[in-house]
Order: C-alpha cells, then sequence, then structure tokens
C-alpha cells in the first residue's frame, strides 16, 4: 500500500513526510517510507495470529508552523491454504467380493 498526500504549498512548505502511530503492536508488523510513504510489512504476518489491522498514517508539510493531516489504513490479511492433507494411517486395505454389483 502507498500513502499519497497532497499540499498546494510551494518550496518545502509543500515537501511531504510520512510516518505512523496509535497502537504500537501494529507497527511491529508494519513500515512506512517516511518520503515515499509505502507500506510494507516488516515482520512475518499470520492470519490466524491477526486477520486485519488498522493502521493510522500521518502526513506532515514543511511549513513553519507545520501541517499535519491523518488517515486510516486497512489492511486484510488473507488467509493461505498453507496446510497439506494427511492420512490417518500409511496404507489402507479393502477385501471386495468379486461377484459385488457396480453402482
Amino acid at each position: 500500500a502507498t500513502a499519497n498526500a497532497t499540499d498546494p504549498d510551494i518550496g518545502s512548505s509543500g515537501d511531504i513526510t510520512y510516518g505512523m502511530f496509535g497502537a504500537q503492536h501494529h507497527y511491529l508488523d508494519f513500515t512506512i517510507d517516511t518520503y515515499t510513504g509505502v507500506i510494507w510489512q516488516s515482520n512475518t504476518l499470520s492470519y490466524k495470529r491477526q486477520s486485519s489491522y488498522t493502521l493510522t498514517v500521518v502526513a506532515g508539510d514543511g511549513g513553519n508552523p507545520g501541517r499535519t493531516d491523518t488517515t486510516t489504513v486497512s489492511i486484510q490479511i488473507v488467509e493461505l491454504n498453507d496446510k497439506t492433507p494427511a492420512w490417518q494411517q500409511l496404507n489402507y486395505t479393502a477385501a471386495i467380493l468379486e461377484d459385488v454389483t457396480v453402482n
């Protein structure tokens, strides 16, 4: 995901930097690039541990005084089919009479 704020100010007053704040445990799993706003995972994610995240992203300009605005970024984790089927036993045997009617 990429956060993308705009500021119509001219010069450094219109330069935008990004950050995240709020629930600290979410920010162990995600990082935001200060200058591009690109958000990427910084830890292994697990649907079973947490299926969604809500991040608060702040954009600040380079003005004096600086101004900020926030937005919410929602991230849904998609569960992978990561489990292999397993047999209950190694071998199976069955006895079938040769004259059984086929259905």
